[in-house]
């Protein structure tokens, strides 16, 4: 196919036509390379370390390396910077030595250090003592009253020899805490904070929470950090969440020893003692998520026995009627979790308890085991919108992945297949992909494409079954 310039005009060919610019993530911005704050200080940018955002300088066999990031001036973190050097003679600082560059697009320099993996050698006590100078970091923070809010581990690295060797303000083995953009110092400390809503970070929330304590958020990402840790150095397959994670949900439960918190998992008693349940030997032990379920039952470790969530449904919503619908033809290419309604009011929606895509243990994984998973989540999109139903809250929480303990516990379940579950603000539709119109979004846990606020309800999920594709890309890149 050929363009034409004007009407009578030669037509020129599309291989000649001037594409659109489109911005290179290697390409260093002009403004940074000609920054005259960096030109005093003889620091010339060489490449990019996160795209857009931070660039390091070129590597020498001798002398400094330093890293440079552009602050986004909307962010507090250059004042957490200014707020942590009022106290950086204490020990028990971990901040990264630094500058910040205060001018028009302000800058944060300061030199490289590497992973934290590089400083820890295949001993017990190495990782005990890099994990006590992280707790300790952290801790301080905490007494300052600033929650990271982005705990995880390529934002906290440590100095080794050869990085002390090229800049006299690092100690060699010493742990620092980077990133402090999504931090923020509260008028309240531990113990006292209420609840915030979660700023965007690299770790996923548990029970799909929305707000957290923010001091107990960063104690909730490094215990997943150190699990991590352990597991990167010491090669562990686990796929338990670690101890920590455990005693917050025990503080959600409100039975950690001396915990004052009310319970937000109870069970209430009428569901408790729902006669249909029990007549199916269900007892419900706590909700997944605070405030209202869905709950589930428990199963003791290494038992065999099935386990089960059941949600109350909403009777406004088309939940229940999609569900039912996706009992029909249970095999693949359905991705509906295999479910069955009690008819009682309010109605309940039973299924076999399957653990989070976000639960899977990426490292070593092979490319085609994310193929499979990419496979599958396109599959089962593609089987709802054949059907004429939009999901319309696709993410990493409302889709599971089959564990094989699991799947001996139920006939009903295949091991490694892909479910999609929450229809709570699904639709169904008069018209096929294609020919039907934008429609006023609802709510959705993935933040919608900035001023979109209606759109083709088939097109909304195919953003948010690739948005979720990307971020398991960047999860299992995270283990590679």
């Amino acid at each position: 196919m050929a363009t034409t310039a004007a009407s009578g005009a030669e037509p020129v060919p599309a291989s000649v036509v001037t594409p659109k610019p489109v911005a290179s993530m290697a390409k260093i911005p002009d403004w940074l390379l000609t920054h005259p704050e960096l030109h005093k200080r003889g620091i010339v940018v060489h490449r990019p370390v996160q795209p857009f955002t931070v660039y390091e300088t070129e590597w020498q066999p001798e002398g400094p390396i330093y890293v440079v990031k552009g602050i986004n001036p909307s962010r507090p973190e250059a004042d957490i910077y200014d707020l942590l050097d009022r106290y950086s003679d204490s020990p028990a600082d971990h901040t990264i030595p630094h500058e910040v560059i205060r001018c028009e697009r302000p800058l944060l320099v300061m030199p490289f250090v590497g992973f934290i993996e590089y400083a820890i050698t295949y001993k017990t006590s190495s990782m005990l003592a890099v994990f006590g100078q992280i707790l300790e970091g952290v801790e301080h923070m905490h007494w300052l009253r600033i929650a990271h809010g982005d705990i995880y581990a390529p934002n906290v690295v440590a100095a080794s020899e050869d990085d002390a060797k090229r800049d006299a303000r690092l100690t060699a083995g010493r742990v620092y805490l980077i990133d402090f953009e999504t931090s923020r110092q509260f008028e309240h400390g531990p113990g006292v904070q209420t609840a915030v809503p979660l700023p965007n970070t690299h770790v996923i929330p548990p029970l799909d929470m929305k707000v957290f304590d923010p001091f107990s958020w960063d104690v909730y990402c490094l215990g997943k950090t150190l699990d991590i840790m352990v597991q990167r150095v010491f090669g562990s397959e686990s796929t338990a969440k670690p101890w920590i994670v455990g005693c917050f949900a025990r503080w959600l439960k409100g039975n950690e020893v001396g915990s004052s918190m009310p319970s937000l998992l109870d069970v209430p008693d009428w569901l408790k003692d729902h006669p249909d349940l029990l007549a199916r030997d269900i007892k419900l032990f706590m909700a997944l998520k605070p405030y209202g379920g869905p709950y589930y039952t428990a199963r003791p470790r290494g038992s065999t026995i099935p386990q089960y969530v059941v949600k109350v449904l909403d009777p406004a919503t088309e939940e229940g009627a999609i569900s039912e619908r996706l009992q029909d033809h249970p095999s693949s290419p359905n991705h509906g979790i295999p479910s069955e309604i009690i008819p009682s009011e309010p109605r309940l929606l039973v299924m076999p308890f399957v653990g989070s895509l976000s639960l899977l243990d990426y490292i070593g994984r092979p490319n085609s085991f994310f193929l499979d998973l990419f496979h599958q989540i396109i599959e089962g999109v593609e089987y709802l919108h054949r059907l004429q139903i939009a999901h319309l809250d696709i993410c990493i929480g409302n889709v599971l992945y089959a564990f094989p303990y699991e799947a001996a516990t139920d006939p009903r379940i295949v091991a490694g297949k892909v479910y999609f579950i929450d229809f709570h603000t699904s639709r169904q539709l008069a018209l096929e992909p294609g020919r039907q119109p934008p429609i006023l979004l609802p709510p959705s846990q993935l933040e919608k494409p900035a001023g979109v606020t209606s759109l083709d309800p088939y097109s909304f999920d195919v953003y948010c079954a690739g948005t979720l594709m990307l971020r398991l890309v960047e999860v299992g890149g995270m283990y590679d």
